[in-house]
């Protein structure tokens, strides 16, 4: 083996060590984002309809916090995937023997299972939530007369914030599943 091969074998497990370092990071992070939408949803539900505070306005805080760590857990899963194609179609290919990323690639059907199962979980932690905030909004005022202008849109610009999320979860989950090859 000449001293270049062996140069550049050593630069190539050398960025794919980072690479999975910096994948490990993403996951750690995505994963905080989806507690803290839950804890952020339930501060906020708890905030609403406890005696001292009662403010159902704060229902329509829901969609813009589910929005904004929705949007960040989307953005990091697209770059988890996108470090993985790399590492699967350049890197691995490159380092000898068996490994991780070359056993998984065969299998498919389990992944196309996961990637349902992660896109309705999505859907549950940031979609579900918005949606249950802007239909209860309206019930959960001391007063039940009409909605005032400003009410409106609240509730609508939460319809607008769900439906973006839904179209972000499905786009980035089709953009995942169209990269199988």
């Amino acid at each position: 083996m000449s001293s270049s091969s062996q140069i550049s074998e050593n630069l190539i497990v050398e960025e794919y060590k980072q690479l999975k370092q910096e994948q490990i990071q993403r996951i750690r992070s995505r994963d905080t984002f989806v507690n803290l939408t839950i804890v952020a949803v339930g501060a906020i539900v708890a905030a609403t309809f406890s005696a001292r505070i009662a403010r159902p306005e704060a229902l329509m805080a829901i969609p813009w916090v589910t929005a904004t760590l929705g949007w960040t857990f989307i953005v990091n899963d697209l770059k988890i995937a996108r470090i993985a194609i790399y590492l699967d179609q350049l890197i691995s290919a490159h380092i000898e023997g068996p490994n991780w990323d070359n056993w998984r690639r065969g299998d498919n059907r389990s992944w196309i299972e996961h990637r349902i199962v992660g896109t309705m979980i999505q859907m549950v932690i940031f979609v579900l939530p918005t949606i249950i905030s802007t239909c209860t909004y309206p019930y959960a005022r001391p007063r039940f007369d009409s909605l005032k202008s400003w009410e409106y849109a609240l509730v609508g610009s939460g319809w607008i914030t769900g439906i973006i999320l839904i179209i972000a979860i499905v786009s980035v989950s089709r953009q995942r599943r169209s990269s199988l090859g």
